[in-house]
């Protein structure tokens, strides 16, 4: 009755009965705490090159943006990290809503978590499967999704009330 294992079997399920108060504690802490809504700053400052890829069959731009938001107040001690991404939305004829993301990072640590873009190249080309890009208006959105080491993600963005046009005829 009091045998070794039977203490060892005791000690491991109070234990785990402990980590798992604690859990739920901090998935309920993480609800009721209110986030801070960082201020940001994203506009398109520009238009490197826009032309036609007649290979892939699309129009396709690289853009120059300015961003600038401090995320460390999202950062406590709950959260394993965030993913922020830049995206551009703009209508065409044949879809109402497009987004495409140009530029993305996944901050782990708080000294990161503070970006500051001027007059820098997008990560990634801003591309239209058809050739519906010329003279449409682009607006801005910072997506961020915060992580935590315990409870679930939770997604937020921030709209731009900055727009951008793209030219009427193609550069390179």
């Amino acid at each position: 009755m009091n045998s070794l294992t039977s203490r060892m079997n005791t000690l491991g399920t109070h234990a785990l009965t402990c980590l798992a108060a604690m859990a739920v504690v901090v998935i309920v802490t993480s609800y009721v705490t209110p986030r801070p809504v960082p201020e940001t700053d994203l506009s398109i400052k520009s238009v490197k090159t826009f032309q036609v890829s007649w290979r892939e069959r699309n129009d396709q731009a690289a853009l120059i943006f300015n961003f600038q938001t401090d995320l460390r107040p999202l950062m406590d001690w709950n959260v394993f990290g965030i993913y922020a991404s830049v995206v551009v939305d703009y209508e065409t004829d044949l879809y109402e809503k497009n987004e495409i993301v140009i530029w993305d990072s996944v901050i782990t640590k708080k000294q990161k978590a503070l970006i500051k873009k001027s007059a820098d190249f997008a990560k990634y080309l801003f591309k239209d499967y058809g050739h519906d890009l010329r003279g449409k208006e682009l607006s801005l959105r910072l997506k961020y999704v915060i992580m935590p080491f315990v409870g679930a993600m939770q997604a937020y963005e921030i709209a731009s009330n900055k727009t951008f046009t793209m030219p009427r005829n193609y550069t390179s």
